[in-house]
């Protein structure tokens, strides 16, 4: 994330870390949740971390879409916002990649990794 920022461009950075970060959590946490609340032996403490951010999240993405409204009303808005989604989607995708190798041991294909 830290990464994103670095552009030099503020509003794709803005746009990065604020819609692209924020904007999907309540979403994805509300899905993950449903599936860590099977785990056996789990706690609702234990998920503290990931239910505390649902709620959160909304607000802040409410915050970052208002801050950034303004400027999503031209084509070189748009695109510079667009610029900061797709640079937090790439990094996004390396980190689930990672993630998922890391945990199944497997590559995108499904092959085993060494």
């Amino acid at each position: 994330m830290t990464r994103l920022t670095q552009s030099g461009d503020w509003l794709a950075a803005a746009a990065a870390v604020g819609i692209a970060s924020e904007w999907p959590i309540p979403y994805l946490y509300t899905e993950l949740l449903k599936g860590l609340r099977t785990i056996p032996g789990i706690t609702e403490a234990d998920l503290e971390l990931f239910s505390s951010h649902v709620g959160l999240d909304e607000e802040h993405s409410a915050m970052m879409r208002e801050a950034l409204a303004r400027h999503a009303e031209t084509e070189a808005g748009q695109a510079r916002i667009r610029e900061g989604v797709r640079l937090n989607l790439d990094a996004r995708l390396v980190f689930h990649r990672g993630l998922f190798r890391a945990v199944f041991e497997q590559d995108d294909a499904g092959e085993a990794v060494a």
